[in-house]
């Protein structure tokens, strides 16, 4: 047998799973294969009867959430793009996307020609929106420019482009032209879009479609020239949020407004933050940052910012100075001043309004930059997290230092955690404990957030928290965690091998759960099946990784943080990957490859017990 060696044309045909996922019901698994250079196929496999349905060229693929439907992108044919492309044709001339719908009950895939963009409800199934493409010019019209003049307002990006909404159970269709930007509310309440209108039925604004009503509703009345954006939905999709330049000038500062709407009102309403003396003097609305609200409504963040420096643009070109200056004492040095130039620019400080008494406050400044959110929004205390005063030793200490504070949004006021810690620090889920790794200590602390005490959680335990094996000439850095229980009750924390349970308030002694991990050199690890999930639930029996160093095997466990029993589901020579579960049922979709065995892939679906 004679075997040749391996060219990049090989490698072009090596083909790898890009995506896979099950409908949130688990009746089906849909997955693309793709090579490394060509086209690819998504498949659609039913997990009952084995049936299997494919589409060519599929991409950012969404599921409904009803299980009933798969909306993706088909991409033009690879192939002819890149003849066209030799042939110099310019990007308008190019083929355009496709819109796929495809139904698991018909098996049948409609297909909806140039289309720009799509949308669907994340938590609600059956609605469908998507943004057509541009009509192409016909370039052999030789109609006059006169009469070309009379078609009236044309799609574009500037003008906006037609946008269609579907009921994927009826297929009734609604309609509306001239639209820059659109969003579904989170369980499909509503649609809110932005419209420069099309000059007879429609005004230019923001408009709010309810879904279960099938009225539209106008919230905001504007000029097509009018720049609206930064579109947010609560929660509950009763109130929504966003911005608006009524400068039709060419002025270099753009000062936007906040708009707010609640369920109820005829129209939304102007919150004047700029004169609410919350934000600093001479700070203005961020259009860089898109507002939206806690999680339970209550509030609603954005971003403000100093006015920009601006040109002098009542000068000459020959009297401007062309001029960089920069000295020892800066922050960073000149290259990643120049690296950072465009996001610096463009950063915005988080502020919060309290939408009951319309109080406004400032949370991050140039001060302390950086700002988290407890509990979604809804905790009434802020984690606020600062290098300023450590920058310039980023210079020849990469791992420089950071302080913490805590926003008191209720007495408005800041208090400090701790200073100089080598390392971040985040909220647990309530909002209960700050907590963080130091690096010089290779250890966890928390502070509680209650009494302001500050617990060591790893102190004087025999195994380290850190990487062991670290050869670099810096910290080791930490093995991660798995997260928090419910009530911050415990956090579970990984050392090389093993998980242990640490209590936050340091009342009680640090726990081994697995127990087994350094002895038989198994490496146990958290799988997270619920992308949304914030806390583990101490009642439940979860599911670790598992990979043995010596052998390299790998696998599977159930834990009871219950009772503490460890039990092995699967262990064997093969590579596990990619687990992700069903929404709502037990069935789970794995990767899993042989290692001895080149370019050998296979995909199994299990259910968990």
């Amino acid at each position: 047998m004679c075997i040749r060696d391996s060219s990049h044309t090989d490698y072009d045909s090596w083909k790898e799973i890009t995506y896979k996922s099950l409908t949130p019901d688990g009746a089906f698994a849909c997955y693309t294969v793709n090579p490394q250079d060509g086209d690819g196929q998504l498949f659609f496999y039913n997990t009952k009867t084995g049936a299997r349905d494919s589409a060519a060229r599929a991409e950012n693929i969404s599921l409904a959430f009803d299980s009933r439907f798969a909306v993706f992108k088909v991409k033009p044919p690879q192939g002819l793009v890149k003849d066209l492309r030799r042939q110099k044709k310019k990007k308008e001339d190019l083929p355009r996307d496709t819109l796929g719908v495809y139904s698991f009950l018909t098996r049948a895939i409609e297909k909806i020609p140039e289309v720009k963009s799509f949308r669907l409800p994340e938590k609600q199934g059956g609605w469908l929106a998507y943004l057509k493409e541009a009509p192409r010019e016909d370039k052999g019209n030789t109609q006059d420019k006169s009469a070309k003049s009379k078609k009236g307002k044309k799609f574009s990006e500037e003008n906006g482009h037609r946008l269609v909404l579907r009921n994927l159970t009826t297929r009734k269709e609604n309609v509306f032209d001239f639209v820059k930007d659109y969003t579904f509310a989170k369980f499909g309440q509503g649609l809110l879009f932005v419209g420069t209108g099309n000059d007879s039925t429609t005004k230019a604004g923001v408009y709010w479609y309810d879904l279960q009503k099938e009225t539209l509703q106008v919230l905001y009345e504007g000029k097509s020239k009018y720049r609206m954006k930064g579109l947010s939905i609560s929660e509950d999709g009763k109130q929504v949020a966003f911005l608006v330049d009524p400068d039709t000038t060419k002025a270099l500062v753009r000062r936007y407004q906040l708009h707010h709407w609640k369920e109820g009102d005829a129209r939304a309403t102007l919150m004047d933050v700029e004169r609410s003396m919350g934000i600093p003097q001479n700070w203005i609305v961020s259009e860089n940052y898109t507002p939206y609200f806690s999680k339970n409504g209550a509030r609603l963040f954005f971003g403000s910012s100093p006015i920009p420096i601006v040109q002098d643009t009542t000068r000459l070109t020959e009297e401007i100075v062309q001029v960089e200056v920069w000295g020892g004492e800066d922050d960073y040095i000149y290259p990643q001043q120049n690296k950072q130039l465009d996001t610096e620019r463009k950063r915005a400080y988080v502020a919060v309004i309290d939408l009951v008494n319309r109080n406004v406050m400032q949370l991050g400044d140039r001060e302390v930059p950086s700002v988290e959110m407890g509990e979604e929004g809804n905790a009434p205390v802020v984690l606020g997290e600062t290098n300023v005063p450590y920058r310039k030793m980023i210079t020849w200490d990469p791992s420089a230092y950071t302080d913490f504070y805590l926003f008191d949004l209720q007495k408005q006021v800041r208090t400090t955690v701790a200073r100089g810690v080598k390392g971040n620090a985040s909220l647990s889920p309530k909002a209960g404990y700050v907590y963080w790794f130091s690096l010089p200590d290779t250890a966890w602390n928390s502070y509680s957030v209650a009494d302001g005490k500050t617990t060591v959680l790893t102190k004087d335990l025999p195994v380290l928290f850190a990487n062991e094996e670290n050869d670099e000439p810096d910290y080791p850095g930490a093995y991660g965690s798995a997260g928090w229980t419910e009530e911050d009750k415990l956090f579970i924390a990984y050392d090389r091998y093993d998980l242990w349970a640490l209590d936050p308030s340091g009342n009680k002694p640090p726990v081994n759960l697995t127990k087994i991990g350094r002895q038989e050199k198994i490496v146990f690890r958290y799988v997270k099946l619920d992308p949304e999930e914030r806390f583990i639930q101490s009642e439940k029996e979860i599911l670790l990784s598992a990979f043995q160093k010596d052998t390299k095997a790998s696998g599977y466990y159930k834990l009871s943080l219950k009772d503490g029993k460890l039990t092995r589901l699967i262990m064997d020579d093969f590579r596990f990957g990619g687990l992700s579960k069903a929404k709502k049922s037990d069935l789970s979709l794995i990767h899993i490859s042989e290692p001895t065995r080149l370019r050998r892939i296979s995909y199994a679906v299990f259910c968990l017990k």
